[in-house]
């Protein structure tokens, strides 16, 4: 094949001016390839040689470089997809990258640089019971919160991991039981199971227990929600669902993984308040 050595002019000639030519030497950049050719195996020596491309190519795949700005000191060319890089500042180590909420079930997928990630999982809470007829004048009780698993790990062996939310625990209708909060999930890297329900008996209302968490390296249990046994419409109100690791609930207003409000006399419970898992990504 012809090649062709020795220092260019000031317009670099194509391949329809050199004829067969497919390579140019020029000192020190050997075998440089006209127009859009590929370089393979070779190494610029010369400083003093700019070498232009808008992409870089691994063993199979081409890795394109976006050019929207021009990189500033102390930046780094940061992969953003398996076929993308851009420029961007380096992450000081351990600094927080980004954070996913989970408020329904779903697919967590790790980010770029991501070293260590934190998560907090929260069931479901219990919902509550619902008030005796009038003729009792007996409040409902309420729901007990699901509980909170939180792990700190590493995401080097970590690509993606199905992530469960647990469903807020339905408040029971007049004289009725409520149901459980569902069990949130990471995987098999942290389980806040869901709240007890509270439940109606013969005119009473029986607190639901808090649910219990697994997996992680902290592991917090619900709150219990409270027991209307004996208690009259002219010394009661409504009693608050148990607390979950986010907080409390007041009438229909339940945090994330709180028990449910009890009903009044003749009335129905409110729901519990629905898991929740955040993932926290490190560099």
């Amino acid at each position: 094949m012809a090649s062709f050595t020795g220092t260019l002019p000031n317009q670099v000639p194509t391949n329809s001016d050199l004829g067969e030519l497919a390579y140019i030497d020029v000192e020190g950049l050997p075998y440089l390839p006209l127009d859009g050719g590929t370089m393979t195996g070779d190494i610029v020596f010369n400083s003093g040689q700019t070498v232009s491309a808008t992409s870089l190519k691994s063993a199979t795949t081409n890795i394109a470089i976006s050019s929207a700005t021009a990189p500033t000191a102390g930046q780094v060319l940061t992969a953003t997809s398996s076929t993308a890089a851009t420029w961007q500042s380096a992450a000081s180590a351990g600094s927080l990258l980004r954070m996913t909420v989970f408020t329904a079930s779903g697919t967590w997928t790790k980010g770029a640089g991501t070293n260590n990630i934190r998560v907090t999982v929260t069931g479901g809470g219990g919902g509550g019971s619902g008030g005796a007829p009038s003729s009792a004048n007996l409040y409902g009780a309420s729901g007990g919160a699901g509980g909170t698993s939180i792990k700190f790990l590493s995401a080097a062996s970590l690509t993606t991991v199905g992530v469960t939310v647990g469903a807020a625990g339905i408040g029971g209708s007049v004289a009725g039981s409520g149901t459980d909060g569902g069990i949130s999930s990471f995987g098999a890297n942290g389980t806040g199971n869901g709240g007890q329900a509270a439940a109606y008996s013969g005119g009473n209302g029986i607190a639901g227990n808090g649910g219990s968490a697994s997996n992680g390296d902290i592991n917090v249990y619900g709150g219990k929600g409270m027991s209307s046994i004996g208690t009259g419409t002219s010394n009661s109100i409504k009693l608050a669902g148990g607390s979950s690791y986010w907080g409390g609930s007041s009438n229909a207003n339940a945090a994330y993984g709180a028990g449910g409000t009890g009903g009044s006399p003749s009335g129905a419970a409110d729901n519990g308040g629905a898991g929740i898992v955040i993932v926290e990504e490190f560099a």
